[in-house]
């Protein structure tokens, strides 16, 4: 079982955090040559402790809806979404339900992911 501030701690033991909040943090991940952001965000649900893990990849106007619902199916984790103007891999867990090591794994397939798709964009901005 593993809580927010152990997974932000996790994290902080083996990368500088970019944003530090109470109910948030962001963190850069080296992808070999190629960084890649990824946000963590804690809320509650039903009264259950949860988080959100986000990685933008490209600008919303890049991608039409059809395409990005169909991209959904194929996703090995998470889904695509449209946070403001950007388009995100978003993945969200029970905190509670799984460990340390699991919420790491996902936001490490988070970035992986979000930097696959934006790299297929021929970019590296994100």
């Amino acid at each position: 079982m593993a809580t927010f501030e152990e997974l932000r701690a996790a994290v902080k033991s083996t990368h500088t955090l970019d944003r530090d909040d109470s109910d948030a943090f962001a963190v850069t991940i080296e992808i070999g040559s190629r960084a890649q952001r990824v946000m963590a965000r804690r809320y509650a649900m039903a009264g259950v402790e949860m988080v959100e893990l986000r990685s933008a990849f490209a600008e919303a106007r890049t991608l039409g809806a059809p395409e990005l619902l169909a991209a959904n199916l194929t996703l090995p984790i998470g889904a695509v979404a449209q946070h403001g103007r950007f388009l995100v891999v978003v993945q969200k867990a029970v905190v509670t339900h799984t460990t340390v090591e699991g919420l790491l794994w996902q936001l490490t397939q988070v970035s992986l992911l979000a930097d696959g798709l934006e790299q297929s964009e021929g970019t590296d901005r994100f």
